[in-house]
């Protein structure tokens, strides 16, 4: 047996005061703290040694005596300092109990996610590529911005399919909502590119949304949500808070245009989601 230092690569474990380990076979001297030094060698500090300072002059140091257990204490367990992982002892595994006490490491992904959104800050339009500046300065500002897969080449190309009736199926929406001018305003998630391909920019998207002073988005279709690296599971008619925005998620907007059940059901949804969050 042998009381070997732990190593930098425990240092959660050192941070918590766990300094040594208890090896089930005996180590080499260099690593050893219980082996005895060779001749002219200065002795490795053994463990205790960092509690256990010089006594002062004038002051007599306790003996050994005053550090060994009474007998009547002698079949009583160790007591382990709370917030310490427990030490592993060379007789076995450690218990289902000690698992339980030793703390866990720091998960990666979600953290790291986590500190990520929290350190997120809007990139500023001049730094974005030409084609997002030249759309910034096209866009009205508002309270809440509309956003769909295709948005992008909607704004952009005359003959996009389908632009005339997704055109008329937001006359008739925004009409139907009744909010006044200024309320709401329409960004895209992607643009399209030399070759008319859409391109997504997740970070100039939601960098836009706090240039024009959006407090709210609504995303139709899962396409544009992920688009906009939404994290988290996709259902339509939910909202939730990202980036310091409310964020609703709908069904895509060619998918509703010509039903009427979900229209009226996404127009009941947006009433009460609105009510309460647009200023009166």
């Amino acid at each position: 047996m042998a009381f070997a230092s732990v190593s930098p690569l425990a240092a959660p474990w050192q941070r918590l005061g766990l300094r040594y380990l208890l090896s089930p076979v005996d180590l080499p001297p260099e690593l050893s703290l219980t082996a005895e030094p060779a001749a002219g060698e200065a002795r490795p500090p053994r463990l205790g040694d960092q509690r256990s300072p010089a006594p002062q002059a004038g002051v007599s140091a306790p003996s050994r005596e005053a550090y060994r257990p009474a007998a009547a204490s002698a079949n009583r367990p160790p007591v382990r300092p709370s917030g310490r992982p427990p030490v592993r002892s060379s007789e076995g595994p450690p218990t289902a109990e000690a698992r339980r006490e030793a703390p866990l490491p720091p998960s990666g992904g979600a953290a790291d996610a986590a500190r990520a959104e929290a350190e997120w800050r809007p990139l500023a339009p001049a730094l974005w590529p030409a084609p997002w500046q030249e759309r910034l300065a096209r866009t009205r500002p508002g309270l809440v911005a509309w956003t769909y897969w295709t948005l992008g080449s909607d704004l952009c190309d005359g003959g996009q399919p389908g632009k005339a009736e997704r055109g008329l199926f937001f006359r008739r929406l925004l009409q139907d909502l009744g909010h006044p001018q200024g309320t709401h305003t329409f960004w895209p998630v992607c643009l399209p590119d030399a070759g008319g391909e859409l391109r997504a920019d997740a970070g100039i998207f939601w960098s836009g949304l706090q240039a024009l002073k959006a407090r709210g988005v609504i995303l139709m279709g899962s396409a544009a949500a992920r688009a906009a690296a939404l994290p988290g599971k996709l259902e339509p008619l939910s909202h939730r808070v990202f980036r310091g925005r409310r964020v609703w998620i709908l069904r895509d907007v060619d998918l509703m245009r010509d039903d009427a059940a979900r229209y009226d059901q996404m127009l009941a949804f947006l009433q009460n989601a609105l009510q309460s969050f647009l200023p009166r």
